[in-house]
């Protein structure tokens, strides 16, 4: 069961807009069969401890007497722990600034900068495919092989780790990268227009 302490890392990732509406989806791997993922349509700044659906890593719904509907996107849950046998949490989300680049189909330089290069290491980005489906889950799984942050094209982000801390933080620093490198596009755009200009 995610702690409280966890649940307080993702409404704070919630106050920055980073779940807009009821968007996005946490999970975290229990033991080798099963995960624990947030339940479909709901709000992430209320988040509690008992929101979370207990899914079998082939997909089945552990908690038959529940009502809660696991997200729509376990499949891709599913197939990133599958794939990364070395991780614990997933982070699917949709900060403003990395969805710009996602669907924009730009990979941000993660090593524009020390800190973004460091803890975000490799990224990726995962061509598009409709929300939920098993293509995605796919596409998503074998992207995450040497990966821990994913920009999901015309879609949002997916980070991972062994941590919710881990994970928490390389989805903080994704948006913080794609923070800058929006305002960078827009200051060389700028800077192109005006040299354009000056030799008219």
């Amino acid at each position: 069961m995610p702690k409280k302490e966890y649940i307080n890392i993702i409404h704070k990732l919630a106050e920055k807009n980073f779940f807009p509406g009821t968007s996005g989806n946490i999970s975290v791997r229990i033991n080798k069969r099963q995960i624990k993922i947030t339940q479909t349509h709901i709000f992430k700044d209320t988040l509690t401890v008992n929101d979370f659906a207990t899914v079998s890593i082939n997909n089945k719904k552990i908690d038959v007497n529940s009502k809660m509907r696991p997200s729509s996107e376990t499949r891709m849950h599913i197939e990133i722990y599958r794939s990364r046998p070395d991780i614990s949490v997933i982070i699917h989300a949709h900060p403003i600034y990395t969805t710009y680049f996602a669907v924009s189909n730009i990979l941000p330089d993660v090593s524009i900068l020390p800190e973004t290069e460091k803890q975000i290491g490799k990224l990726s980005m995962v061509n598009y495919y409709p929300s939920g489906s098993e293509k995605l889950a796919i596409a998503a799984g074998k992207a995450s092989i040497g990966s821990n942050a994913l920009i999901l094209r015309n879609h949002g982000a997916v980070t991972m780790g062994s941590t919710f801390e881990d994970t928490a933080i390389i989805m903080e620093m994704l948006e913080y990268l794609c923070n800058i490198s929006y305002i960078k596009l827009l200051t060389d755009t700028l800077a192109s227009l005006k040299n354009n200009n000056s030799e008219d």
